[in-house]
């Protein structure tokens, strides 16, 4: 178990963590609606059509990384 002051500069790195990540959410949705904005109607189709595709790859590695990491059996 740690110390006060260890659980205290924990909790505050954690706050500052967080707050990061949400600026960078908001920073990526501002950003990706600043493209979408100089997009013809097709391009943004394709544009999202790329999103979705980037996507599923993305969460197919995760997964294979998550299985590939699983010692428990």
């Amino acid at each position: 178990v740690g110390s006060d002051a260890y659980i205290a500069k924990a909790k505050a790195i954690g706050a500052l963590q967080g707050e990061a990540m949400g600026q960078r959410l908001i920073d990526r949705a501002d950003m990706q609606a600043q493209v979408l904005a100089i997009l013809t109607p097709e391009q943004a189709e394709q544009y999202q059509q790329m999103r979705d595709e980037m996507g599923e790859k993305r969460s197919e590695r995760m997964q294979k990384h998550s299985k590939n990491g699983d010692h428990s059996s």
